[in-house]
C-alpha cells in the first residue's frame, strides 16, 4: 500500500539510509524481488531528484537491480544517488557506469566505503572511471577508497 500511494505522489527526496531490502536469511532471488517490489514506485514518481540508500544491505545484486531500473526510467530525472557503504561488487558497479552514462541529470553521486567495488575486477572501476570522466552533468563524486584497499593501477588522491 505504501509503495502504491508513493508511486502518485510529487515526492522529490527519499531516504532509505541503513534500511535493508531483504532479511539477510533470504535467499538471492528473494532479495531481488523484493528490491524491486521497492524500486517499482519510485520509478514512475518523474519527480524524484534525490535518493539515499547509504550504508544498508543493497548488495551488488540489489545495486544492480537499482541502477538497471533507474536507467529504464526515461521520466526520472535522478540528479542525487547516495549509494556509499552499500556493498556493491562487480556487477552493480558495471551497471553504474551504464546509468551515469545514460542519464542527463545526475549530477551528485556517492560511492564511498564499497570496498566490493575496489576488488571487483578492473573492468568494473575502468567502466565507472570512464562513465564519469564523460558525464556532462556530474558535478560532485564522493568516493573514497577504504584504507585496507589496495588500488591497483588507480591512483587515490589525499
Amino acid at each position: 500500500v505504501l509503495f502504491e500511494v508513493l508511486s502518485r505522489t510529487s515526492l522529490a527526496e527519499l531516504d532509505l539510509s541503513g534500511t535493508s531490502p531483504a532479511q539477510s536469511s533470504a535467499t538471492a532471488d528473494d532479495r531481488g524481488a523484493a528490491l524491486a517490489f521497492a524500486v517499482a514506485p519510485l520509478l514512475s514518481c518523474g519527480n524524484l531528484r534525490r535518493l539515499d540508500w547509504s550504508q544498508s544491505g543493497l548488495g551488488d545484486d540489489g545495486g544492480f537491480v537499482l541502477f538497471a531500473g533507474l536507467r529504464g526510467a526515461p521520466r526520472c530525472g535522478l540528479r542525487e544517488l547516495d549509494v556509499s557503504g552499500s556493498g556493491l561488487g562487480e556487477s552493480s558497479g558495471l551497471e553504474l557506469a551504464e546509468l551515469i552514462r545514460s542519464s542527463g541529470s545526475l549530477a551528485r553521486l556517492s560511492l564511498s566505503d564499497n570496498p566490493q567495488l575496489f576488488e571487483a575486477p578492473a573492468t568494473a572501476l575502468a567502466a565507472i572511471a570512464e562513465a564519469i570522466g564523460g558525464s556532462s552533468s556530474l558535478t560532485h563524486l564522493e568516493w573514497r577508497a577504504p584504507e585496507t584497499v589496495t588500488m591497483g593501477h588507480m591512483e587515490r588522491s589525499a
